[in-house]
């Protein structure tokens, strides 16, 4: 039984990897290259190269999409202010629901859904803890350490000074 060519070449591959490398979508990386998912399905499948060149390049745009998101949450972005028609300055904004998934993901138990601050605040409605959470120095501490170094890691991948 011969299998059909199904014309996702070379050439064909490559240019679907680097698409998926720059946006980490497999949708897009499809449209590029036109194929189908269902091929690149297919191809994952049978083609253990494939499977690993396509892990790698999925890697390599969350590498990416992490550090954008961290400049949003984090840092902001510039954008400029408007009035009557001309430019007037500029400001910063940043996204604090990207902010709070960096929190999620520096320490899912305490920032998660389920987490220790979700919990407390269940069991503060029924009547088990009150109000609003406390938490320790120390754990504070903690949590301020590691956003620092978290940022500390960023600004030295940005070149900046740290």
């Amino acid at each position: 039984m011969r299998y059909r060519h199904d014309g996702f070449t070379a050439r064909k591959r490559r240019k679907f990897l680097a698409t998926v490398a720059k946006t980490g979508c497999i949708r897009d990386g499809c449209r590029a290259a036109r194929v189908s998912s269902t091929t690149v399905s297919r191809w994952r499948d049978r083609d253990a190269r494939f499977a690993g060149l396509l892990k790698a390049a999925l890697a390599m745009a969350s590498e990416q999409i992490q550090l954008l998101a961290w400049e949003r949450g984090v840092t902001g972005i510039e954008e400029p202010v408007w009035s009557y028609g001309k430019q007037v300055g500029t400001r910063v904004r940043r996204s604090d629901s990207i902010f709070r998934m960096l929190m999620i993901a520096a320490d899912p138990e305490t920032y998660g859904r389920m987490g220790r601050v979700g919990a407390q605040a269940g069991a503060g409605a029924a009547g088990a803890g009150g109000g609003r959470r406390r938490i320790s120095r120390e754990r504070a501490r903690e949590i301020r350490a590691k956003l620092e170094r978290m940022l500390s890691d960023f600004n030295r991948r940005m070149g900046g000074d740290g």
